[in-house]
């Protein structure tokens, strides 16, 4: 609303932005509610595309797909903490017993024990790479 008053001599225009900020609180309201809303969905959908993208062998990587919400922004990532390894892989390196005299695996149906293996390293699964390209292209 805007009020002129006026003297003699001057002339002032006031302006009451106080109707005018409650009018935009309520808007901004219902669009901050409209773009939560909206990250919510979004991040529902990415999060179940990251566990559909996620390799399976235990399921414990899809679940642990966690997400963030916020006005206008989600964020969706894997809290497993070798998730790092699956998505870039690992380069070959040594493992050695370190608690324990030996370590045990499965090996031709058998169990072998050894101080230090060679592991071949693994190739990376960048599942969360996936997610990334599929979600910017819907």
């Amino acid at each position: 609303m805007v009020k002129f008053l006026g003297c003699e001599k001057v002339i002032s225009v006031v302006f009451d932005f106080s109707s005018l900020n409650v009018y935009l609180d309520r808007i901004f309201s219902e669009r901050s509610r409209f773009f939560r809303a909206f990250s919510v969905k979004g991040a529902e959908v990415v999060a179940e595309r990251m566990r559909s993208e996620a390799p399976k062998r235990s399921g414990a990587l899809a679940e642990s797909v966690a997400s963030e919400v916020g006005v206008g922004w989600f964020r969706v990532y894997p809290t497993a903490p070798y998730a790092p390894f699956i998505e870039f892989g690992t380069k070959p390196h040594i493992i050695a017993a370190e608690r324990a005299k030996a370590l045990r695996f499965w090996a031709d149906g058998e169990a072998v024990y050894a101080k230090t293996v060679h592991h071949p390293g693994t190739k990376p699964n960048p599942f969360v790479g996936r997610t990334g390209n599929w979600a910017s292209r819907e």
